[in-house]
Formats: C-alpha cells, sequence, structure tokens
C-alpha cells in the first residue's frame, strides 16, 4: 500500500519552469513539484507523492478537489500522472464533470484518445453513482429491491431512467419509468 508522505506544501516558489515549480518551505527544504499551470502557484499547493521503483515525484494542485480527482484517475490503468496533469490545464474537476455529464466532446492536448476514453467513461460511471446516492434515486432503489428485482438489474434499469428522463424526478415517477423498462425488457 502507497503510503502519503507529503500532502501540502507552503513557501515561496521560487523557480516556474513549463511544467514544474520549486517551492522553497520556511524550513529550507525546496521541492520540484510538477504541476499543470505554473503561473498560477502563489504559495501554497496541495501535493500527491508518487513513487515507484525509479522515482519519487510530487504533482501538485491549487484545490484540494484536484488533489481527489488525481488520486482517483492515477488508480486507472495505463493513465498516467503527466496526462492528468495536461487534462488539468484545460478543465478544472467541475467543469470536467460537466462537460461529461452533458456529452460535450472533450479535446485535451498530450493525451491519447484512448486514454482520454477510459478517463470519459470512469468520470461517467462516477457521476452515475453519485446520482444514484440521491435520495430519491435511493429510495427508488430500495422500492425496486423490496419487489424482488435483483441488485444488478435494479442499478442497470435506474441508470437507463436517469440517462433517459433526467435527474429531477420524484421517488414515484422512478420507480414508474424503472418498471415500464423493465417490462419493455421483458418483451
Amino acid at each position: 500500500m502507497r503510503k502519503k508522505v507529503i500532502s501540502f506544501l507552503r513557501g515561496e516558489v521560487i523557480v516556474r519552469e513549463e511544467n514544474s515549480i520549486i517551492i522553497l518551505t520556511p524550513s529550507g527544504m525546496g521541492f520540484k513539484v510538477f504541476v499543470p499551470y505554473p503561473e498560477k502557484i502563489k504559495n501554497e499547493i496541495f501535493v500527491s507523492h508518487i513513487s515507484d521503483n525509479r522515482d519519487q515525484n510530487l504533482f501538485g494542485f491549487l484545490t484540494f478537489e484536484e488533489l481527489t480527482l488525481f488520486e482517483k484517475l492515477i488508480k486507472l490503468p495505463g493513465v498516467g500522472p503527466k496526462s492528468i496533469l495536461s487534462l488539468f490545464k484545460y478543465y478544472t474537476p467541475s467543469e470536467l464533470y460537466n462537460a461529461i455529464e452533458n456529452n460535450e466532446d472533450l479535446i485535451v492536448k498530450g493525451i491519447r484518445k484512448k486514454i482520454l476514453k477510459d478517463i470519459i467513461n470512469f468520470l461517467s460511471k462516477d457521476i452515475e453513482e453519485s446520482y444514484l446516492k440521491k435520495d430519491e434515486f435511493s429510495e427508488a432503489v430500495k422500492v425496486l429491491l423490496s419487489l424482488g428485482f435483483e441488485k444488478d438489474k435494479v442499478y442497470d434499469i435506474i441508470r437507463k431512467v436517469r440517462r433517459k428522463k433526467g435527474k429531477e424526478l420524484k421517488v414515484d415517477e422512478i420507480v414508474k419509468l424503472a418498471l415500464k423498462e423493465i417490462k419493455n425488457e421483458g418483451k
């Protein structure tokens, strides 16, 4: 298991390069941190410490939201830290989620199409799961499970209903649409 060694740095940015900064902490330690936007970093930065057999690197972000998303995406096979930094040059996490939710085309220099597609698929599932946890959808899942439907089937149907009809539905509307969908699949 990877232990976090460094999560946050505060100090003076003494060097800005194209994709990195060097931040000098009050204790006199200088840290090279790879960042998506060196010009925006002031004196505080959230950091992910990534180490492998050959290297130890720090990747920095302005917000905790970016750090959290970085640490989710880095676990995807084939997705490297530099690809994620490229993504963050163009989109904040909320812009990224909104673009995916609205089926907008994402264009990012420095990321292969397959990797970008994998990221989009992962984030789409993340969005869907967050909606399934909303009260209305959560209640609809409970109702359908209590009617004896299998859990996997219920989640699939609820996802379809949400995609087709949107997010702002009442529990009874979700259940009706889900039952209709189940009936149509049975034909």
